[in-house]
């Protein structure tokens, strides 16, 4: 079984304890976003700058999530789609000896 959770700049993050349906971020880059895993502590970091013409705002958010004991910290992947979507991604059955890690994000692509 997989658990999948996403992120928007509203909510935050959804558990990863079930799955959950994806939500637009919109980062401009991978680099605005950061995901590490300390012990069975998911951390993602994000910004988010809009500007407009006569203004200009930045969001940030560090939402951290305890992480089901059946989770297999070692599968634990995070990737942006095509169309924006951040998501993070976990199977069952945890590896109870990783003390902790980054966990990189790739950029899903669409093969024709």
């Amino acid at each position: 079984m997989k658990w999948s959770a996403t992120i928007c700049m509203e909510e935050c993050l959804e558990t990863i304890h079930s799955p959950v349906p994806e939500e637009t971020l919109s980062p401009e880059e991978p680099e605005e976003l950061n995901v590490n895993l300390g012990r069975r502590t998911l951390t993602i970091e994000g910004k988010l700058e809009i500007k407009g013409n006569d203004s200009y705002s930045m969001r940030s958010f560090t939402p951290k999530l305890e992480l089901h004991e059946d989770v297999d910290l070692e599968q634990i992947r995070s990737t942006i789609t095509e169309d924006d979507h951040f998501a993070v991604e976990a199977s069952e059955m945890a590896n109870l000896d990783v003390s902790g890690r980054d966990i990189s994000i790739r950029r899903s692509t669409t093969e024709n």
